[in-house]
């Protein structure tokens, strides 16, 4: 053991009063619970990733079919506009045809 992590080990020991054997064994088992933990925490982040993507694929398609929808309604809008424009047109040649004949 190198003699550096021996003094460090010693000096935990007696800071939490164990042994040397057991404070190596305390740290041993915390090493295999922070395993666990990471082994958990990657799956739950991966599990929350995969949620995450699914969910932004969604949203991709509910703004593509709301683009089409607003693209069709501007479409419709420019028709019902150049529609409002002829007959407009139609009225005010009504409307000079209705002064003419009243002159």
């Amino acid at each position: 053991m190198p003699p550096g992590l021996r003094d460090q080990i010693q000096a935990s020991a007696k800071r939490y009063k164990r042994s040397m054997n057991a404070e190596i064994l305390s740290r041993l088992y915390l090493t295999f619970e922070f395993d666990e933990i990471d082994n958990r925490t990657k799956t739950e982040l991966g599990s929350y990733a995969e949620k995450i993507e699914n969910r932004i694929s969604e949203n991709r398609k509910e703004l593509s079919k709301w683009e089409e929808n607003l693209s069709q309604r501007e479409n419709d809008l420019s028709k019902t506009a150049k529609s409002l424009e002829r007959r407009m047109k139609e009225i005010q040649g009504l409307i000079a045809d209705i002064a003419k004949r009243n002159k």
